[in-house]
C-alpha cells in the first residue's frame, strides 16, 4: 500500500481546532479509502506512528521536570495486543485492574506491571504473586491486604505493593482506596506481613482538563507525609500520580441539542436529538492545559509539598492522552432514508456503548470529501434506536456507497467492543516504519 503522509499534528504547541482536525485526515483520505478497498469496512485502524509520538511527547514533557518519572499505559484505555506491545516498546510499563489484563500484560512482554483496582479475588492475587519479578500490587483496601499477606506467606513468595489513596468521601468513587487518614493505620497493618514491601503510594484524580484537582491532591498527601515516621518515609520507592490526563485537544461536546421522542414517548424521557439545528456551530470545545503545563505544575507542587519528605520516583498512567488519537473507525453507508438520515454497515457495538449520544467527534465523507459540516443523522446498523454515530457529517453530500471516517477513537472503545448482535470489525495494525526504500516504499500493515 503507498505510504501516506505523517500525521500532521503529532506534535503541537496549541490545539487543533475540529476543521483542522477533519483537514489533516483529508489530505490522507487515499490511504484511508485504500485500506477499506482492500480489507473492507467497517474496519477499526490502529496507526503506530501516532501512538510513539504521543508516548515520546508524554515522557519528554515530564522527564523535563522529573528525570526519573516512569509511565505505566493503562490496559483498560486500549488493550489490543499490538497497542500494548508498541506502548513496551515505547518505554512505558503497563498498568492492569483485573486477572484477565495481567495475563494480557505477561503474554505482550511487559517487565513493570501495576497491577491496580478493587475487590482483586484470591486467584488475581495468586497471579500477581506468580508474577513478582514484574508486578506490584495496588492494594486497595485492608481487607485486600489481609487477603494477600496470608497468600503470600502460604505461597512463601515475597512481593512488592503500594497502597491506592482514597480522595472521595461522597459518591461512588468511594469505591476505591484507603482514605488518606488512615494511611498511618495501613502502614502499621502491613509491616505484620513479612512477605509484603510497602514500597508506594498511589492516587487518580478521574479525568482533568486542568492540573488543578492533581496539584490539591499532592498538596494533601505531602500534609500526610509530613506526619510519618522516619522508616516508612524512607520506605517509600514511588508516589503514583495516576491518569486522567485530557488530549491536548480539549473536550468536544455536541451543541446544545434539543430533544426527541420515540414512539411517541414524551420529549422529557431525555432522547437526544435526532438532528442539530441547520446551521452550525455542530459542537462546543473546552479548552484543556497542555501536557507540559501538567508537568510544570505538577512537578512544582511536589518540589514544595513531597520531596521536602519523601525522595522517591514519580509514576504516571496516561492512557487516553497516549493513545485516543491513535485509532479510527471506518464506516460504508447502506441505506440513506429521505434527507435526514443515513445507516452504516457498522453498529456502535464496536465502540461497545453510546457514547456518540453524549460526545462528539467529527464524522470525514471520505468518498465525497469537503471541508464543510453539514447536518445529518448517521446511524448504525444494529436493532436499536441508541445507535448513533453522529447527527452531522463533513463533506459535500452522503449518499449509499459512500466511506465514513470517525478519527481518534484509540481510547475505550476496542477495549469496550461487544458481541451484540452484528460482528465486530476486523482490526488494521499500520506500523510506524515503511518497507521498501525510495519511491517504492510502501505502508506495512496487518490484520491483527
Amino acid at each position: 500500500m503507498k505510504k501516506d503522509n505523517s500525521f500532521p499534528f503529532g506534535s503541537v504547541s496549541c490545539p487543533p481546532t475540529v476543521e483542522e482536525v477533519v483537514s489533516a485526515y483529508l489530505d490522507r483520505r487515499n490511504f484511508f479509502l485504500a485500506l477499506a478497498d482492500r480489507y473492507g469496512s467497517p474496519l477499526y485502524v490502529i496507526e503506530e506512528k501516532t501512538l510513539l509520538a504521543r508516548a515520546r511527547e508524554f515522557n519528554e514533557a515530564f522527564r523535563a521536570n522529573l528525570p526519573n518519572m516512569q509511565a505505566f499505559f493503562p490496559v483498560k484505555a486500549n488493550s489490543h495486543p499490538k497497542v500494548l506491545e508498541t506502548m513496551i516498546k515505547a518505554g512505558l510499563g503497563l498498568e492492569v485492574s483485573s486477572g484477565l489484563e495481567l495475563e494480557l500484560a505477561v503474554a505482550a512482554g511487559a517487565r513493570s506491571i501495576l497491577f491496580n483496582g478493587p475487590a482483586k479475588s484470591r486467584d488475581e492475587l495468586r497471579l500477581a504473586l506468580e508474577h513478582r519479578e514484574r508486578v506490584i500490587v495496588i492494594v486497595d483496601s485492608e481487607n485486600e491486604l489481609t487477603r494477600l499477606g496470608p497468600l503470600a506467606e502460604e505461597q512463601e513468595t515475597e512481593i512488592r505493593i503500594g497502597v491506592r489513596l482514597a480522595l472521595a468521601t461522597q459518591g461512588l468513587w468511594r469505591k476505591f482506596g484507603v482514605p488518606i487518614p488512615e494511611l498511618t493505620r495501613f502502614i502499621e497493618l502491613a509491616r505484620h506481613y513479612r512477605r509484603l514491601s510497602l514500597i508506594g503510594l498511589h492516587f487518580h484524580t478521574s479525568w482533568n482538563m486542568k492540573p488543578a484537582a492533581q496539584v490539591e491532591t499532592i498538596r494533601q498527601l505531602g500534609k500526610a507525609l509530613r506526619g510519618l515516621g522516619p522508616e516508612s518515609k524512607r520506605s517509600f520507592e514511588f508516589i503514583d500520580i495516576g491518569g486522567g490526563f485530557w488530549p491536548h485537544r480539549g473536550e468536544w461536546a455536541p451543541a446544545s441539542p434539543p430533544t426527541y421522542s420515540v414512539h411517541g414517548a414524551d420529549a422529557s424521557s431525555g432522547h437526544p436529538a435526532l438532528l442539530p439545528r441547520s446551521e452550525g456551530p455542530f459542537h462546543t470545545t473546552e479548552a484543556a492545559s497542555s501536557i507540559e503545563e501538567f508537568a510544570r505544575q505538577i512537578s512544582d507542587v511536589l518540589g514544595d509539598e513531597v520531596f521536602p519528605y519523601v525522595q522517591c520516583r514519580i509514576f504516571a498512567e496516561p492512557g487516553r492522552w497516549i493513545c485516543g488519537d491513535a485509532a479510527h473507525i471506518l464506516l460504508t453507508v447502506l441505506d440513506r432514508k429521505g434527507d435526514e438520515i443515513a445507516i452504516t454497515d457498522g453498529g456502535t457495538n464496536i465502540v461497545g456503548w453510546d457514547q456518540f449520544e453524549y460526545e462528539y467527534f467529527p464524522l470525514i465523507n471520505l468518498t465525497r470529501p469537503e471541508l464543510l459540516e453539514r447536518p445529518f443523522l448517521v446511524l448504525g446498523s444494529l436493532c436499536t434506536p441508541h445507535d448513533l454515530w453522529g447527527r452531522s457529517y463533513f463533506g459535500r453530500d452522503i449518499q449509499c456507497g459512500d466511506l465514513l471516517m470517525i478519527p481518534m477513537q484509540g481510547a475505550y472503545t476496542y477495549s469496550m467492543r461487544q458481541h451484540f448482535i452484528k460482528p465486530l470489525p476486523a482490526t488494521i495494525f499500520v506500523f510506524a516504519e515503511a518497507e521498501g526504500e525510495g519511491e517504492s516504499k510502501t505502508e506495512k500493515v496487518i490484520v491483527a
